[in-house]
């Protein structure tokens, strides 16, 4: 007896099952017939959600919990005080004979059976409770959709952790956020913060405690940055706090003052730090020196107490003497999304979840405010979702619904969300009827009057999806000219900033397009959309992404006909391949021939191109022949004369005339495969060379960039994993004559033709399909992908 009494573990809290641990287990262990009647007539449904219910005396609907085991299932339970109190209250009432006892302990989950404390859900009507069961059972089957994703799983853990802390109301939440200077990202500028806690309000007549819950936020900068402004990568909107006034403190004040307010709640409670993308935030509070921050930990799985406990989701060794938790805006939207490797910025997160005012971001107050108005209040993960985004959630195996949401390009792009921040319904139609394809491509339209139509701008951002733009300009026009006609009633506010691409939002700067006819305008839109489809992860990696960005961006370069382009190769000595024996180089470049003409086509006209190209040897390594392992073909120049140079001046001519370019303008220096070629300039001592980079995303100025045609082929071919070389992509581009390769002047001569053909086409996609047509990888049905199919292969004539 002693022994079986050293072995009892006494639990005071813990959950059962509803269906399969209360409803069908638990009568078994009752013998008496009127008694097991009593207990199926409490749990029946309807009797669970009737006000005459003794659980909430009064009130319609049931209070149940949501509790999620390791393996990331749901289980939709009583609590053990519920099920305690059923029992006593049917005794009581004499609706059984004697105390039942309780279910037994085999079925009883505790905090070591779950991922963390079960949330509570509410339950108002019949339907809903018994759609509470085929919700949970769907939600089982997805969690085996995306086993393999641990992260996603934690992530979904996380959030019903923190909906269940939220539900729970005490505590101090506080949304914060840095900004520092785009310069210098040590140096401090702002720190906005938000809170949000409960206060006790009175004292209910039933005993229950009533809590009012209390805001308070704020917006500090530090008075010796003033002057450290951002504007060039970061939007500065430090002076446009829209939720108060902005205090300016000293550097030592701002500090003092934010490591007293994080330590003073955190003394009063457990105090739940909410960051969006925690990364920078922390390492300012670490740089600030706040008390006990270092030992930042999630949210434990039992709720945390005041003073000093125990947060160790990290690992067995994690110091234990901290007062904090946190949690992510971002890790719970990844979570809702479905995606763990989707990383949403703080206004792509608020326009999604519909959250509007959030017209100055990257103002530390205003970004604090926003990351507080987030999702924990919502219903269960599931739930939530599909409510926000009916019907958008990727459907696997058939009718089996998994639980990543499948954007739609009006999430995306938001095209009419200017017309719904539009309370005037008048206003809202005259709008609307402006945006009219047919009306934007008449020659009445106000964007260019007596003209057949519309010139709009394809932007590519940087996950290198396109998007069909008007300008700040004509939207503003439009905007104006609406009032000035007298149909709308005041000037239209301008469409929200979460919706507005700028230069840091951009691959490159939009190129413009011209839409005579409405089909034309139609057509441009779905191609639009069929890119981005193409786009998807599980097809498009994000290397592959890089060279389809910098494909586009020399498409725009090429063609704006500026600066010197220089296509350059070197040959070495195949048993030394430090010794360099050829030099071929092929530029082109343009001049102005004569001024412009009105009716010209801008930028077009004017301009004369001018081609140079030559060979170059090293006399000295004139006895230094391939022909073993490389083509010896030094002597087949086909484009004019090689000339013998001495070591010195080879040397010496090089650099020269790559200086002189380089200084004139920008010099895009054109290479095929360009690491052994760049080694070579290196090992020549070039000025300059050790700053070569590709092209920016704005117009370059003078120095020296690289362009990789093997690069740009493998964006058009699809494939960043494979490497043609120059022979193989001229036979595929159908470029013809290329006789004599290895050597140096031939093979400079046709990776300009090479880059000539493919940077003067038409965009990737369309380029792609003209080239080797109905020859592109297809995915999922119709939908084509970005790849040339395994049989790519130039025709015959080639």
């Amino acid at each position: 007896m002693a022994a079986a009494e050293k072995n009892e573990e006494y639990v005071t809290e813990g959950w059962f099952r509803w269906y399969t641990d209360i409803v069908f287990e638990w009568w078994k262990a009752i013998h008496n017939l009127s008694d097991r009647s009593a207990l199926k007539a409490f749990l029946h449904t309807d009797s669970l959600i009737s006000d005459e219910c003794p659980w909430h005396p009064g009130k319609k609907g049931i209070e149940l919990f949501m509790g999620t085991i390791h393996n990331g299932e749901n289980r939709l339970c009583f609590s053990l005080k519920q099920v305690s109190y059923a029992r006593y209250w049917l005794h009581t009432y004499g609706l059984t004979s004697t105390l039942l006892p309780l279910p037994s302990p085999h079925y009883l989950l505790t905090l070591s059976d779950l991922r963390g404390t079960p949330s509570p859900v509410t339950y108002k009507t019949v339907s809903e409770l018994r759609n509470a069961l085929k919700d949970v059972g769907k939600h089982n089957k997805r969690v085996k959709t995306f086993a393999g994703d641990f992260e996603l799983g934690s992530l979904r853990t996380e959030f019903e952790r923190v909906r269940s802390v939220w539900g729970e109301r005490r505590g101090v939440w506080m949304a914060l956020d840095f900004e520092g200077w785009e310069r210098d990202h040590t140096v401090i500028t702002e720190f906005g913060w938000s809170v949000v806690r409960w206060d006790k309000e009175e004292e209910a007549v039933d005993g229950e405690v009533k809590l009012k819950e209390v805001r308070e936020e704020g917006h500090w900068t530090v008075k010796e940055y003033d002057s450290y402004r951002n504007g060039t990568y970061v939007r500065d909107n430090r002076d446009r706090y829209d939720f108060g006034k902005t205090e300016k403190l000293t550097k030592a004040v701002f500090k003092k003052r934010i490591g007293d307010m994080i330590s003073g709640y955190a003394a009063e409670g457990p105090l739940y730090l909410v960051f969006h993308d925690r990364y920078g935030d922390i390492k300012y509070l670490h740089q600030l020196q706040v008390p006990g921050i270092g030992n930042i930990s999630s949210i434990p799985k039992a709720a945390p107490g005041p003073g000093m406990y125990c947060v160790d989701t990290a690992s067995p060794n994690t110091p234990t003497n901290t007062q904090y938790s946190h949690f992510l805006q971002t890790d719970m939207f990844s979570a809702l999304e479905g995606d763990s490797r989707q990383r949403r910025g703080l206004e792509r997160a608020c326009a999604l979840l519909k959250i509007h005012g959030f017209n100055h971001p990257h103002n530390a107050g205003n970004d604090a405010h926003a990351t507080l108005r987030a999702m924990a209040s919502g219903k269960p993960l599931d739930s939530q979702r599909e409510e926000r985004w009916p019907n958008q959630t990727q459907v696997l195996f058939g009718q089996q619904k998994g639980v990543k949401v499948e954007w739609t390009e009006r999430d995306l792009d938001s095209d009419d969300d200017w017309a719904k921040e539009i309370h005037d319904l008048a206003d809202r139609s005259a709008l609307k009827a402006f945006f009219n394809v047919d009306a934007l491509v008449s020659n009445e339209c106000p964007l260019h009057p007596g003209t057949t139509g519309i010139d709009l701008f394809v932007a590519t951002t940087h996950s290198n999806k396109s998007h069909l733009c008007f300008s700040l300009k004509q939207v503003s026009y439009i905007r104006y000219w609406l009032h000035a006609h007298g149909l709308t009633s005041s000037p239209l506010p301008l469409p929200s900033v979460n919706y507005l691409l700028t230069l840091d939002d951009l691959c490159n700067p939009p190129s413009p397009a011209t839409y005579t006819i409405a089909t034309e305008l139609k057509r441009a839109a779905n191609q639009v959309k069929k890119q981005s489809k193409r786009l998807n992860p599980s097809i498009c990696d994000s290397s592959l992404l890089g060279l389809r960005t910098e494909f586009e961006r020399v498409r725009t370069v090429w063609n704006e006909r500026r600066g010197v382009w220089m296509a350059v190769d070197f040959e070495g000595w195949e048993w030394e391949h430090a010794l360099i024996t050829e030099f071929g180089w092929s530029i082109v470049r343009w001049v102005i021939e004569r001024e412009s003409n009105e009716g010209d086509e801008p930028g077009k006209v004017g301009l004369k191109e001018i081609k140079e190209e030559g060979h170059w040897t090293v006399e000295e390594y004139a006895s230094y022949r391939n022909g073993r392992f490389v083509k010896d073909n030094r002597n087949r120049y086909d484009f004019g004369e090689t000339k013998a140079l001495s070591k010195a001046e080879f040397k010496q001519r090089i650099g020269d005339m790559i200086s002189k370019y380089a200084a004139e303008g920008p010099l895009y220096l054109v290479l095929h495969d360009r690491y052994g070629d760049v080694k070579y300039l290196q090992q020549l001592e070039v000025p300059g060379i050790g700053n070569l980079s590709p092209i920016p995303k704005i117009a370059p100025g003078p120095g020296i960039y690289w362009v990789d045609t093997t690069d740009m082929f493998s964006a058009l071919e699809g494939d960043h994993k494979e490497r043609r070389g120059l022979e193989r992509v001229c036979a595929l581009l159908k470029i013809c004559g290329f006789e004599h390769p290895h050597n140096a002047g031939n093979d400079a001569h046709f990776t300009m033709a090479a880059l000539r053909e493919m940077a003067s086409g038409k965009p990737l996609d369309v380029q792609r399909e003209e080239r080797w047509p109905n020859q592109t990888q297809t995915f999922f049905g119709q939908q084509k992908g970005l790849k040339g199919s395994s049989n790519l292969q130039p025709r015959s004539e080639t």
